[in-house]
């Protein structure tokens, strides 16, 4: 393959361009759940309604067993948003509870399809709280401890045959929306030649969307890749921090929302005469090479954001274009390449012809995430390339270094298919490609039927939890038992992978 000539091809800033600001659309929220029913397995689902035969893993969510119904059938929630279905039992609602039915407040809905325990009908009711906000989303979850509820959900406070009901409301507050992102500044200032600037870069820098907040956090590192048409790989690091939101740029938010939301629920913008405090927006910058070198940008860009920051009479495109035009590339064998921007130097290497290929990535968060069986199991299915894999996590920045660390272990083999380690919100449907893919996601984002959809043969790596879901019917790779034995071996003695303790919940924040 051409070796490229330059260190860094683009040098982008990302964000929310005020004067055509619009939230991002998600169908749960312009499309609210509005009424429940309990349907048997031997009855048809009533038209516009969608049955949950699975839990958020894939296991069965029937709500009875047998006997419990005085039949042998079980019985599974359906959920409709279609608001011109079922008049008599369709509304909003905001609540659900469980309850006899002799104990049935005359303000709360019956959810059709009743549930027997014994000879005592219990149902399922609804009631529209005002102060609450709509159901965006629906799902159930076991309680023996192997499930949890999804980020952003919250559970119920009862059990129906050992299964709870999780909610995710639509957001009450427009501070709680996601907006578009987009391009807002750039160097070079055009495109070159041989490799032009897609504007769908933006939705990759803020995956899950630009937000606004009341107070601002911490520069956070997202590193992504994306891949052309050619199937070159673009490699991109990028910081996001947080700026003022400025009183016009505030009235442009304010004005999409109206916009957005015609009729029923609208999100409800700060009131600054009840709380006059000052607001954020998030804003992200970029630096875009075709060299994987993810921890030496990473430092880059962490003294370019300083800089910024501090005062100074250079100004901070100066460093930009030193970055862009005036860094050479490093040559193998030749040529060693640092920068000084502070007191440490930033070093880029490349690798002679005859090392292992460039992996500027902390390969150790593999192992902080998944256990070392975990991991060898993963990896016969990664050689087979014929499975959909999906990384998911709370924390994203993690995905990219660890899809990176594995496919590197394929040398001399490469991943030959769709890879998108960090998939924004807006192009999920790649998961319903008919060919491999391999694509990380935030966990808030998983639904019930990527467990369950036999047809996706979905392979789910879940990083926060240590866990790995395999569809029944797909198959791994045969190694032979004595090279298996001695690659277990060899990767506890020279990388200590039995050794290194998983992130918890507490130290996973700070990767």
């Amino acid at each position: 393959m051409k070796r490229h000539q330059r260190l860094v091809e683009y040098f982008i800033t990302v964000g929310i361009e005020f004067e055509s600001v619009a939230p991002i659309n998600d169908d749960s929220i312009s499309n609210p759940i509005r009424a429940l029913r309990i349907v048997s397995e031997k009855e048809c689902v009533p038209d516009g309604y969608e049955r949950i035969t699975t839990t958020v893993t894939g296991r069965d969510a029937s709500l009875t067993k047998k006997g419990m119904m005085n039949r042998s059938s079980r019985h599974y929630l359906c959920y409709t948003r279609d608001p011109d279905i079922d008049q008599q039992h369709n509304s909003l609602f905001t609540r659900v509870q469980y309850v006899r039915v002799k104990d049935v407040a005359a303000d709360w809905t019956k959810v059709p399809g009743p549930i027997m325990n014994g000879k005592t009908e219990y149902r399922l009711c609804t009631k529209n709280d005002h102060s609450m906000p709509p159901v965006a989303d629906i799902c159930l979850i076991t309680m023996d401890g192997k499930e949890s509820c999804p980020a952003g959900y919250f559970e119920l406070g009862f059990t129906i045959n050992a299964l709870a009901i999780c909610l995710r409301l639509l957001p009450m507050d427009a501070l709680d929306l996601r907006y578009q992102t987009c391009i807002l500044d750039r160097y070079p200032r055009t495109d070159y030649a041989n490799s032009p600037l897609s504007n769908t870069v933006a939705v990759f820098c803020q995956p899950s969307g630009a937000d606004i907040r009341l107070q601002p956090s911490m520069p956070t590192f997202l590193s992504f890749v994306l891949t052309d048409s050619e199937g070159r790989k673009m490699y991109a690091i990028t910081v996001t921090f947080y700026d003022k939101l400025e009183e016009d740029e505030e009235h442009h938010c304010k004005r999409a929302l109206e916009l957005h939301y015609t009729e029923g629920f609208r999100p409800a913008w700060p009131d600054k005469e009840k709380s006059p405090r000052q607001l954020y927006h998030s804003k992200s910058v970029c630096i875009l090479s075709y060299y994987p070198f993810f921890l030496s940008f990473r430092e880059a860009l962490k003294e370019i954001y300083r800089l910024a920051n501090s005062p100074g009479k250079i100004p901070i495109e100066r460093y930009i274009i030193n970055l862009c035009e005036e860094t050479p590339l490093p040559i193998p064998s030749k040529c060693t390449v640092r920068l000084l921007y502070a007191h440490k130097p930033i070093v880029f290497r490349i690798p002679n012809e005859d090392e292992l290929p460039l992996l500027d990535s902390n390969i150790k968060k593999i192992f902080c995430c998944l256990h070392l069986s975990n991991v060898l199991r993963l990896f016969k299915f990664l050689m087979t390339q014929k499975y959909k894999i999906l990384f998911t996590s709370s924390h994203v920045s993690l995905i990219t270094e660890i899809c990176e660390g594995l496919t590197s272990f394929m040398q001399p083999f490469e991943w030959q298919f769709t890879y998108v380690p960090v998939l924004p919100y807006s192009v999920f449907g790649i998961l319903d490609a008919p060919v491999p893919v391999l694509v990380g996601m935030h966990s808030s984002r998983l639904r019930p039927d990527f467990y369950s959809d036999p047809e996706k043969e979905l392979i789910i790596v879940d990083l926060d939890n240590n866990t790995l879901h395999v569809p029944p019917h797909c198959e791994s790779i045969e190694v032979p038992p004595h090279i298996y034995k001695s690659l277990k071996a060899d990767l506890k003695l020279y990388a200590k992978a039995d050794k290194v303790e998983l992130f918890d919940k507490e130290s996973i924040k700070f990767v």
